[in-house]
């Protein structure tokens, strides 16, 4: 009898990763291609020299199905669209591993068995991104403690249903109404405009060449990402799209998902929830008394690109995170009541406006995590004075 599991079933995730790991949860770390990529945001690291007494990463989901179909070039997607790829939990996993050498061997920040007053773990709530989660997870404790199945560690995550996510949907209607944000300070830019111009006199054969209806520059951002992961793939393109429209298409599509989520105000508002917990969990990891040592988060692209605004990374990325990428902040105690924060990029620094460096205190931190709920109250007492207005 054959067992057929849905992935969109919630209860089922675990159970399913754990059949798709039944080999002894052996997952090979793959080549230099699938290795967790570098950064495009260069500075000069500053090394704190005090203990690490907390630590943050904000991880891309891995390697996935596209988002949605291309009529003119139907694929067949083994697991269904939008779905984690075994390739997408060898990311995690291999990631995970990282965390385990940096917060287990290296810093002793972690015990060496899993123990649930030291750490959480928090996704959307996707497949991809909870399995995401899970595989790093598996890779941190893998082959410990007694909570295991074959070697792989039972280690919580939690999330929300997509309408009552507050941390780490940043298009999402829960904290503020997007949309309109996004037309009142995206759409209404010089930039904007000029770009959709730039673009526009295509669109009506790219519907045709697709099937995939284009009115605006938004529009080619889940169609980019589907035929970028066509080309990962070598799947064949639409017949009626040539080379040139596609690499076209990819960039217009990456080029506006930068443009959204690296806006000030839009990536303030949107991080303003995470950054308060995070500088919330910095804040108490400074009383001896606190067990909780580690958080993972585990969102997509435009949750890394809103939290790197939020924070005031001074270099813009010119593309969106890779796979697996992983956004970390790390609190060291320097002593004599000093405590220094660290953000990195895929090990790479993230330099701060606040400092000039991938550093800064405290209090440095505070002041960005009050800035961004400032803007987050102004914009909804504005959306809220406009629905009493109408």
């Amino acid at each position: 009898m054959k067992l057929k599991l849905s992935l969109r079933s919630p209860s089922l995730l675990l159970l399913a990763l754990f059949l798709l790991l039944s080999t002894g949860c052996s997952l090979t770390h793959a080549g230099n291609s699938d290795s967790i990529p570098a950064s495009s945001t260069i500075g000069n690291i500053s090394t704190p020299h005090g203990k690490l007494i907390f630590a943050v990463d904000l991880i891309r989901h891995g390697d996935r199905n596209p988002l949605m179909e291309i009529p003119t070039a139907p694929h067949t997607w083994q697991g269904g669209l939008e779905e984690l790829t075994k390739k997408g939990i060898d990311q995690e996993f291999a990631l995970g591993k990282q965390l385990s050498n940096r917060y287990i061997t290296q810093s002793n920040l972690l015990p060496d068995h899993y123990l649930p007053e030291t750490m959480e773990a928090r996704s959307t709530g996707l497949n991809r991104t909870i399995m995401s989660a899970n595989s790093a997870l598996m890779g941190l404790y893998f082959g410990t403690g007694p909570l295991s199945i074959s070697g792989c560690p039972i280690i919580p995550t939690h999330n929300r249903p997509r309408t009552q996510e507050d941390l780490l949907f940043p298009d999402n209607d829960f904290n503020f109404n997007f949309h309109d944000l996004f037309q009142s300070v995206i759409t209404s830019s010089q930039q904007w405009q000029e770009k959709e111009q730039s673009l526009k006199g295509n669109f009506e054969r790219w519907s045709k060449a697709t099937g995939v209806p284009i009115t605006q520059l938004y529009d080619l951002k889940n169609l980019g990402d589907t035929l970028f992961i066509y080309q990962l793939n070598k799947i064949p393109m639409p017949p009626l799209l040539s080379k040139e429209d596609t690499t076209t298409i990819i960039n217009a599509g990456l080029w506006a998902t930068c443009f959204v989520f690296q806006n000030k105000t839009v990536g303030q508002a949107a991080a303003a929830n995470l950054l308060q917990e995070i500088n919330n969990s910095f804040q108490n990891a400074t009383q001896p008394t606190q067990p909780l040592r580690y958080r993972l988060y585990c969102g997509h692209d435009s949750t890394l690109l809103v939290l790197m605004t939020a924070l005031g990374a001074t270099t813009p990325l010119t593309t969106i995170p890779p796979y697996a990428s992983d956004l970390n902040l790390e609190l060291f105690d320097e002593g004599n009541g000093t405590y220094t924060v660290q953000v990195t990029l895929n090990n790479q620094p993230v330099i701060l406006n606040c400092s000039g460096k991938n550093t800064c205190t405290l209090d440095q931190l505070k002041s960005l995590s009050d800035s961004a709920s400032a803007q987050l109250k102004k914009i909804q007492a504005l959306q809220a004075q406009a629905l009493e207005t109408h």
